[in-house]
């Protein structure tokens, strides 16, 4: 009789266990005000500008901004900009690298608030390392994240994780395919190469060079002293900095 009333009693209290558990978490989810997940992405070693999209389930709040790190576990993807998407037309969308496997990323509006609903609200660009291992994946995973709504209150956020999986390319079609920024690719030893159209050259003086994607141009920023020149000022490559205006004459400013 006292053997059947101990194992009576370790039954009831696994039993409780369990359904504290189920309940706990239960409770966890139902308190999430909003879902953001990270999708995942497949691409070659070695290739450019590849997107991972992440989307926001809002169903009852409408959200003002996202400030979240994008982490690659072990560094094989680097952060090359992000895109908004048409749930996020008025939004600027920014990415910065935080050299250590990790990518901040903010989008924001000073006008526009993300509706309710649910589908993708941006797009992380990133490049693989043609030393990543081909036919395997790592995880992505979302750290500091924050969300606030209409008045700047910060959400509950619920977070459902990705992958990124690396693959071989076996010939030059495998490369950058549709990307006009990238030119001599080739695959050697299942890894994508190629050389960028539009290189910067390094000089401060005449702008950044970049490529331009959208128009198949290659284009540069303006002379970072434009607006000194006027005033007496001069560029000086050595010291990165524009240098030598007269800030004398009162009410002139640069």
């Amino acid at each position: 009789m006292k053997t059947i009333n101990k194992y009576t009693v370790i039954l009831l209290t696994g039993s409780a266990i369990v359904i504290w558990i189920v309940i706990y978490f239960t409770s966890l989810i139902r308190t999430a005000d909003v879902t953001l997940t990270i999708g995942d992405s497949t691409s070659y070693r070695g290739s450019h500008d590849n997107l991972i999209e992440v989307s926001l389930d809002n169903p009852d709040v409408r959200v003002r901004g996202i400030q979240i790190e994008i982490c690659d576990v072990d560094n094989y993807i680097s952060s090359v900009g992000c895109e908004i998407t048409d749930r996020t037309p008025r939004f600027t969308c920014v990415s910065n690298d935080k050299n250590n496997g990790c990518y901040e990323v903010i989008l924001f509006s000073f006008t526009d608030l993300i509706e309710e609903g649910k589908g993708p609200i941006f797009t992380f660009k990133c490049d693989v390392a043609e030393e990543a291992p081909g036919d395997e994946c790592r995880n992505l995973i979302l750290r500091k994240v924050k969300i606030a709504d209409k008045n700047k209150e910060s959400l509950n956020v619920a977070v459902e994780q990705g992958k990124f999986c690396f693959n071989d390319c076996f010939t030059s079609d495998d490369c950058d395919v549709g990307l006009w920024c990238y030119d001599n690719k080739t695959c050697a030893n299942g890894a994508c190469q190629s050389i960028e159209r539009c290189p910067d050259d390094g000089l401060y003086c005449n702008g950044l060079e970049y490529c331009d994607e959208d128009n198949d141009k290659c284009r540069s920023t303006p002379d970072p002293c434009t607006d000194c020149y006027p005033y007496g000022c001069t560029c000086d490559e050595r010291e990165d900095s524009c240098t030598g205006y007269n800030t004398d004459d009162e009410g002139e400013s640069i």
